[in-house]
C-alpha cells in the first residue's frame, strides 16, 4: 500500500520540458596532419625471468630495445615497472624476487639503454600471482614494462 502511493505522488510532479533550437551554420576547420608513433601492438612489454632468478636474458634484454627507442623519441613518456613472481616459495621470498627482478630492469634501461632514471616508476609492492595450482608457471614470473604519459 505504501509503494502505491509513492508512486501515486511520483506521477503527480510535472514534468519539464526542454526546447532546443537549431542553428545551421557552416564551421571551418583547418586540419593538421601529425603523425603519431605506436611502440607495439599493446601498451607494455612483458620481461620474463627463470625461476627464482632476477638476471635479465639477452633475449630478454633485446624485449626492452624498442621500448628505449621509443622513450628516446617521445620526452614527454615515461614506463612504469610492475614486478611479477610465480606460486612458489614464501611470500615475503617472492615479493623480495620482485624487487629484485624490478630492480634489473631499472637497471638495464638507465645503464644499458641510457634512460633516464626520473622516466622510470615502480609500483608499489611485488605482485604474487596465486593460483589453485602449485606449480611454477613461466608467464607469472616478469616484470611488466608499461607505458604511461608523464
Amino acid at each position: 500500500a505504501m509503494d502505491s502511493v509513492l508512486i501515486d505522488s511520483l506521477s503527480n510532479i510535472p514534468r519539464i520540458m526542454d526546447t532546443v533550437t537549431v542553428v545551421d551554420t557552416v564551421t571551418v576547420v583547418e586540419i593538421q596532419e601529425k603523425t603519431i608513433e605506436t611502440l607495439l601492438h599493446e601498451s607494455k612489454v612483458e620481461v620474463y625471468f627463470g625461476i627464482n632468478e632476477f638476471s635479465i636474458s639477452d633475449q630478454e634484454r633485446d624485449k626492452l630495445s624498442p621500448i628505449a627507442e621509443f622513450l628516446n623519441k617521445n620526452p614527454e613518456v615515461s614506463v612504469e615497472l610492475v614486478g611479477f613472481a610465480d606460486n612458489t616459495g614464501s611470500v615475503a621470498f617472492n615479493i623480495t624476487l620482485t624487487e629484485k627482478r624490478v630492480a634489473e630492469v631499472t637497471k638495464t634501461l638507465t645503464e644499458y639503454f641510457k634512460i633516464a632514471a626520473d622516466r622510470i616508476s615502480v609500483s608499489n609492492g611485488g605482485l604474487i600471482v596465486r593460483g589453485r595450482s602449485k606449480g611454477s608457471v613461466e608467464a607469472d614470473r616478469k616484470v611488466e614494462v608499461r607505458i604511461v604519459k608523464k
